[in-house]
């Protein structure tokens, strides 16, 4: 039943393709976040500074 064995392998690709595309568009979403939250973290550490600054000199100004 060389039909019934080759629709299996057909299947099994199919398979296997769908399951690492979902795995591969997991593990992007995860690492996009992680860049994204990483990056808003580091924003506000770079922007305290900067808003005492602005902050002394408006008071002052």
């Amino acid at each position: 039943n060389a039909m019934k064995g080759l629709l299996a392998v057909v299947l099994a690709i199919v398979l296997a393709y769908a399951a690492v595309s979902v795995l591969l568009w997991v593990l992007w979403n995860i690492w996009w976040l992680s860049i994204s939250i990483a990056k808003l973290v580091f924003i506000a550490i770079v922007a305290l500074p900067f808003y005492v600054i602005v902050r002394k000199r408006l008071l002052r100004g």
